[in-house]
């Protein structure tokens, strides 16, 4: 009876142990297939990488259409960049049949993070890239595949193909003519000397501001200024050409230029001075000069104190002053940003100054460092007016001019706690006649005048404006039905009608035409534009009747008024920014006023 409860429970025992090491061996088979099937897997990735684009780099350079081409980095070596938030590298790329060594990957450090790190015999898929040409110092000129974004496929691959050097492909920038001889060996022509009669010349010439390409009507534009001893000039760039000279032209550099068009200036747009602008094609020249370069001038300025700009002739001016505020980002449309800096400077006077784009986004230390801008275009807004970047400002911070030391004095001494009077904020209207301004035919004033509606022009006095809050931009009727905003970049099924008038006002001086926008119109009439609309259904003669009731009416105009220097010569537009009924008391003190000046002078 012992014996069998012995065997018995030996039994158990033997069970137990046994269900014990079978669990463990299923556990530990268990950890070792996952480790060979983890192990597998690397193996297939790394045997497998992606398929490259076999034969892509050689229909680049053939100039065919390729899309998103997968290739392989052989090598990279990191170039030096002017901007800390780009970096550019020189990569050796192969697509497994073709290396080819001329390629520049160039990004903007938030691309760059967003697409991934990568490493020697990576393989990416390029996803935006364009091709350029470039004189080496032998004067043979290189095709270079510039990659603007690209995505990471793989790491840690081998060598993929047998790839051999790519040959045959174009070594030249212009067409070949014999020997080329070097552009400094020939004569140099001062820019001052360029018109558009002369064929061949070259200039050796700096670069001293240069523009984002802008797209325009479906176009990409590239706009630089050049300056020599003589003078300045600007230069041109459209399409293609414009996407191979951006990366190949560096701001401060200075090259020999030739074999570009050279055609008459828009003045609306020449801050320069010169009549007659140059434009790259296909065929121009660009060698970068590297002996003598520091006998080329540097940027020149022309500052105008800020309490000086309402008064200067031109569209344009140099201004250098310490920013004392910087508004917020703003999102213009899709695909662009600004910002407002406010300038002031020793002559107890501010100014708005509005920057886009990569130079609105670069304000970390905006506030309180000397800024100098050359060629912003003065610009007027419903209280004053304001500068503004265009495709050829150039913004400059701490730069070594005269100017800096006496304005960080002046500034830590007592201008940051000292008044000023802000020209982008008329806070001070003067009362003027219209012969007062006519008599200034190139400053900008804002000022009162108590004047006298003569007539009110009926034709197109309302328009379809956008109709998204605080937007009044007008909207183009879209073959599909739907309304579009450029401004806002966005298409609607509705607008709202808005004033735009066209008013002829006199004083016992003269008289002036001025335009009058929504709010001041509907003060004025006392009816809405959207009511104008829906009764010139009825009656298309129904405004005339209007505004003939305030034909002959008094009222006090606060205006604006600018003189545009474009292609036409000065042209004049005031504006009307708000509009009161005649306060008898206060135009009566004013007259008193000047009564007692005239008096005082006369003695």
């Amino acid at each position: 009876m012992i014996t069998m409860k012995r065997i018995i429970v030996f039994n158990k025992e033997f069970e137990d142990g046994r269900r014990f090491y079978r669990q463990k061996f299923e556990a530990v088979a268990a950890s070792v297939f996952s480790l060979i099937f983890f192990v597998f897997l690397v193996c297939c990735i790394t045997m497998n990488p992606p398929m490259l684009s076999e034969g892509a780099l050689k229909l680049i350079v053939d100039g065919k259409t390729v899309k998103n081409p997968i290739l392989q980095i052989i090598n990279s070596k990191k170039l030096p960049s002017r901007s800390p938030d780009s970096r550019r590298y020189r990569v050796i790329l192969s697509d497994g049949k073709y290396i080819m060594s001329f390629a520049i990957l160039y990004l903007h450090i938030k691309k760059l993070n967003l697409a991934g790190d990568f490493q020697n015999n990576s393989v990416i898929e390029i996803l935006l890239f364009s091709t350029t040409l470039f004189n080496s110092i032998q004067r043979t000129g290189k095709l270079i595949i510039v990659i603007h974004n690209y995505a990471l496929l793989a790491t840690g691959c081998s060598k993929i193909g047998s790839p051999v050097p790519l040959r045959g492909y174009p070594i030249s920038f212009i067409k070949e003519e014999g020997n080329n001889k070097p552009l400094k060996d020939t004569v140099i022509h001062p820019i001052s000397s360029l018109n558009a009669y002369m064929n061949n010349w070259v200039v050796k010439a700096r670069v001293v501001s240069k523009s984002l390409i802008f797209v325009q009507r479906n176009s990409r534009k590239l706009s630089i200024n050049l300056l020599d001893s003589s003078g300045g000039i600007r230069a041109v760039a459209y399409k293609n050409v414009a996407d191979k000279l951006y990366h190949l032209i560096e701001l401060d550099k200075v090259y020999f230029i030739s074999k570009c068009r050279i055609e008459t200036s828009n003045k609306y747009y020449e801050e320069l001075g010169n009549d007659y602008t140059i434009k790259f094609t296909p065929n121009s020249v660009i060698e970068e000069c590297s002996d003598d370069a520091e006998l080329v001038p540097h940027i020149q300025y022309k500052f105008v104190p800020i309490n000086e700009i309402r008064e200067v002739e031109g569209n344009f001016v140099d201004v250098v002053g310490v920013c004392k505020n910087a508004s917020d980002l703003k999102k213009i449309g899709n695909h662009n940003i600004k910002r407002t800096v406010q300038l002031i400077d020793p002559s107890n006077a501010s100014i708005d100054v509005v920057l886009f784009g990569t130079d609105a986004e670069d304000v970390d230390d905006f506030i309180n460092p000397i800024l100098a801008f050359k060629s912003v275009k003065r610009a007027y807004n419903g209280e004053g007016i304001y500068l503004t970047a265009t495709c050829c400002t150039n913004y400059r911070r701490y730069i070594d001019i005269p100017e800096y030391d006496h304005f960080r004095r002046w500034f830590e001494s007592k201008g940051s706690h000292t008044g000023v009077v802000n020209l982008s904020k008329c806070s001070h209207v003067l009362w003027m006649t219209f012969n007062n301004i006519q008599l200034k035919p190139n400053g900008s004033y804002c000022f009162k005048v108590k004047g006298t509606v003569l007539f009110v022009e009926t034709e197109n006095a309302v328009y379809k404006a956008c109709s998204k809050k605080g937007c009044n931009n007008q909207v183009s009727l879209l073959e599909c039905g739907l309304y579009r905003c450029k401004e806002c970049d966005v298409e609607s099924t509705n607008f709202k009608y808005e004033y735009l008038l066209r008013v002829n006002v006199s004083d016992w001086t003269s008289n002036e035409w001025v335009h009058m926008f929504n709010s001041e119109a509907k003060k004025m009439l006392g009816i809405s534009a959207q009511e104008v609309s829906e009764a010139l259904e009825k009656d298309p003669k129904a405004f005339a009747s209007i505004a003939n009731r305030v034909h002959f009416k008094e009222y006090v105009f606060e205006c604006r008024t600018n003189a545009d220097v474009n292609i036409n010569g000065v042209q004049k537009g005031t504006v009307t920014v708000a509009i009161n009924p005649v306060d008898y008391k206060e135009y009566n003190a004013e007259l008193l006023s000047k009564i007692e000046d005239n008096v005082s002078m006369n003695k």
